[in-house]
């Protein structure tokens, strides 16, 4: 499904509504919670790539809520319905938090000769589809508050609300990942960097007994040295 629908937009970018039609009446009729919370992430990415394809077609339509004719939408329309599938996305959540990541390993997309390496660091910081979901909804939803079409409430909400989770449940290292994220998103908006280095330091501090505490050690030296010295420390 995924393949042909990808397909068949590249092939024809009129077919986004036969496309759409047919993906959400297979998230509709998933009877398993997390599958449906799958398709409706890639739902999301569909509109998501149509829009960015054909941005300046929407930019200049007048936006009418609640309007189901997508031939006729706004840039607006199509975050409406983006930010709707999120919600069935997320909805899930005690199953999600339940559901471990190594049962979508093959959806994950961490292939190749170090797959099952890079695999292991994924589930370390994002055992649950919890995090997967969340976090594939967080990038997106950072990418439109960059570009002034979401509030910071909604990015902020995202993260307090997971962070929460596994600092309630003592998961360590999805913890001190998910603070990292919050301290990268912080910075990403503000550009301050004495209070992002500062606030690096602290994290630091509370987990440096922590052998994956590295990944905000690296983060924050890659912050302070030249960009010419990153490809040589990757």
């Amino acid at each position: 499904l995924m393949l042909l629908s990808a397909t068949q937009l590249l092939l024809d970018s009129d077919s986004i509504e036969s496309v759409v039609a047919e993906i959400e009446r297979v998230m509709n009729h998933c009877s398993d919670e997390v599958d449906r919370s799958v398709v409706a992430l890639y739902l999301c990415d569909v509109y998501n790539t149509y829009l960015t394809d054909n941005y300046y077609k929407y930019a200049r339509t007048s936006y009418i809520k609640g309007n189901s004719n997508i031939a006729t939408w706004n840039v607006r329309n199509f975050y409406d319905k983006i930010d709707s599938l999120q919600h069935v996305a997320l909805q899930p959540v005690r199953v999600l938090q339940k559901t471990s990541i190594s049962h979508y390993q093959s959806i994950i997309g961490v292939e190749g000769y170090d797959g099952d390496k890079m695999f292991s660091w994924v589930k370390k910081f994002y055992p649950t589809m919890y995090d997967f979901v969340a976090s594939v909804i967080y990038e997106a939803n950072v990418a439109r508050r960059e570009q002034k079409e979401q509030p910071d409430s909604v990015v902020e909400a995202l993260l307090d609300d997971v962070i929460r989770y596994h600092e309630k449940t003592g998961k360590k290292a999805p913890a001190m990942m998910w603070n990292l994220k919050r301290l990268q998103y912080n910075y990403r908006m503000t550009q301050e960097s004495n209070s992002y280095l500062q606030a690096l330091d602290e994290l630091i501090s509370r987990y440096a007994r922590y052998d994956f505490v590295v990944e905000a050690v690296i983060t924050r030296y890659t912050h302070t040295m030249p960009e010419t010295q990153h490809e040589t420390l990757s």
